[in-house]
């Protein structure tokens, strides 16, 4: 199974790459015993999202998903982020909310920036319960899908293919041509912090560039064997 999935992973190097962001390889850290200081791109080229403040920093825990490590977020504070210019065309994450750290009043962020109007936010709230929100505070919509559901949208805020607590899912959204932010948040909502993400992050993938669909359906098979998902 490691081989199969070693062998798949090459199938992520494709052309408009933007970031790797890969919570099983050690070697990607900076860590302060299990707390992150830094996490780099796997792929060597989207720099490396980090906190230098220690109260803020998520941490590293081995084997939490199929054996493999993730990096957790607590739900009040925790956050990585690297400020640089972002296309976001067609993102990949596997991550899991946690039903005692996630508050169902605020929105984690997984991926993007709320204030450039393009993420990726896990919405539990009552007006969209247990669902994402992909605009930030802006007009931006994205096609998305959740495991192995087919796509829906194209939306801003959807939670017609919801998430459940305690368990891991891919999320994957496309948004139609190569959406800029700033800088890559993961964990609370920039610059206010007034919400956070409480659950486990264990891999993003993030390209600027086209996908085809065999492409998209290579890259989520490679995710899929390597967390045992759906």
């Amino acid at each position: 199974a490691s081989d199969s999935v070693a062998w798949r992973a090459y199938d992520v190097k494709l052309a408009g790459l933007d970031l790797w962001l890969n919570a099983d390889d050690a070697t990607s850290f900076s860590l302060s015993g299990s707390d992150v200081n830094s996490w780099n791109d796997y792929n060597g080229g989207g720099g490396a999202l980090s906190q230098g403040t220690p109260a803020l920093k998520p941490q590293r825990v081995a084997g939490a998903v199929n054996g493999r490590a993730v990096v957790r977020f607590d739900g009040v504070d925790d956050y990585l982020q690297h400020v640089s210019a972002y296309g976001n065309h067609h993102a990949f994450v596997v991550f899991k909310v946690d039903s005692t750290d996630q508050d169902a009043l605020e929105v984690g962020q997984l991926t993007g920036n709320y204030g450039d109007g393009v993420h990726i936010g896990l919405d539990p709230t009552v007006g969209n319960l247990q669902g994402f929100s992909f605009d930030g505070n802006s007009t931006t919509t994205a096609t998305y899908s959740l495991d192995n559901s087919g796509n829906a949208g194209p939306t801003a805020n959807d939670n017609g293919q919801a998430w459940g607590y305690d368990t891991y899912h891919l999320v994957y959204a496309d948004y139609g041509s190569s959406t800029a932010s700033t800088r890559m948040v993961l964990g609370s909502q920039l610059p206010s912090q007034t919400d956070a993400f409480g659950g486990d992050i264990a891999e993003i993938i993030i390209y600027t560039g086209d996908l085809t669909a065999p492409e998209i359906a290579n890259i989520k098979d490679y995710l899929r064997a390597k967390y045992n998902l759906w």
